[in-house]
C-alpha cells in the first residue's frame, strides 16, 4: 500500500476515534451525567466541561467537535476511494486541519489561562488535531514547480 494510502487510513481512523470522544462529551453534556474525568488537581474534566467557557451560542464546543472529525473523516474517505484523487482535496484537508488546530490552540488557551484547569478528553481531541495536521502535511504533495529546473 501507499504512503499517501497509509497516511489517509491513518487520518480516517483518528477521525472515527475524535468522533467518538466528541459524541461521548455531547452526550455527557445533554444527558447531565457524570464524565469520567480525574476532578482533582490541575485534570478536572468537569470544571472545563462546566464552565462558561465550555459552549458556543449555548452549543457544546464537542457538538463542534463531532462536526470537524466529520468533515475530517470525509475528506481522508476520498483519498481512500478516488484514483487518482481530485487535485483539491489535500488542499482542502490542509485547509480544515489548520482550522482544527487554531481552534484547539484557542480552546487550551481558555482551559489553561481562564479556568486553570485541563480536561484529559479535550487533551486527546487536541492530540489527534495536531496529529491530522502533522500527516496532512506530510502527505501533502511539493508544488510542481519544486521538481522542475
Amino acid at each position: 500500500m501507499k504512503a499517501s494510502r497509509l497516511i489517509s487510513l491513518a487520518t480516517l481512523v483518528m477521525s472515527i476515534a475524535g468522533l467518538g470522544v466528541s459524541g461521548y462529551l455531547t452526550s455527557v453534556h445533554y444527558a447531565s451525567v457524570p464524565l469520567a474525568c480525574g476532578s482533582g488537581g490541575l485534570v478536572n474534566c468537569e470544571q472545563v466541561l462546566t464552565s462558561s467557557y465550555s459552549t458556543a451560542l449555548a452549543i457544546p464546543w464537542s457538538v463542534g467537535g463531532i462536526a470537524w472529525f466529520a468533515v475530517s473523516g470525509v475528506l481522508a474517505a476520498g483519498a481512500l476511494v478516488r484514483e487518482p484523487e481530485p487535485p483539491l482535496l489535500q488542499p482542502a484537508q490542509l485547509a480544515w486541519s489548520f482550522l482544527g488546530l487554531g481552534v484547539a490552540l484557542y480552546l487550551v488557551g481558555v482551559e489553561v489561562i481562564a479556568i486553570g484547569k485541563i480536561c484529559a478528553w479535550c487533551t486527546s481531541l487536541h492530540v489527534l488535531i495536531v496529529a491530522m495536521l502533522i500527516l496532512t502535511i506530510v502527505r501533502t504533495p511539493a508544488p510542481a514547480s519544486a521538481g522542475a529546473g
